[in-house]
């Protein structure tokens, strides 16, 4: 009986051992990727935003107004970044702040982009509202 206790004990050691190799919780590499992330994005949208003014006159502003606000985002990631060296809750609650940000910025431009189609400037002027109503 000692003896099956006692390997157990052992085999329950090594799969102790194993976790720490293999799962490894997220680290900062994490806060650096949802930066690149961002930055395509802004790089995209910054794209955009010149074919746009190109199809219509005026969307170009609401789209820079947009490229900012992405701009002090990706500051904001890299601030973050900066100062995280270790991971617990409040990186995650982070980390989905900004994913919860980017999904709601996109949201926005996708607005744009149909008011370029259908020549309509209706959601574009409520996206100016909307993002100086987030500047406060």
């Amino acid at each position: 009986m000692g003896k099956t206790q006692a390997t157990s004990t052992t085999h329950h050691k090594t799969i102790e051992e194993y976790a720490k190799k293999t799962v490894k919780p997220p680290t900062k590499v994490d806060v650096t990727d949802l930066q690149v992330t961002l930055e395509l994005i802004l790089l995209a949208i910054c794209n955009l935003c010149t074919d746009m003014e190109k199809q219509a006159c005026g969307v170009g502003f609401e789209v820079e107004l947009l490229c900012h606000d992405i701009q002090k985002i990706v500051k904001r990631v890299t601030d973050v970044e900066q100062r995280i060296y270790t991971t617990d809750d409040t990186v995650h609650t982070l980390t989905a702040a900004y994913v919860a940000r980017i999904k709601e910025t996109v949201s926005h431009l996708d607005s744009i982009v149909e008011d370029v189609e259908g020549q309509s400037q209706r959601s574009s002027l409520s996206l100016v509202r909307i993002l100086e109503g987030q500047k406060g």
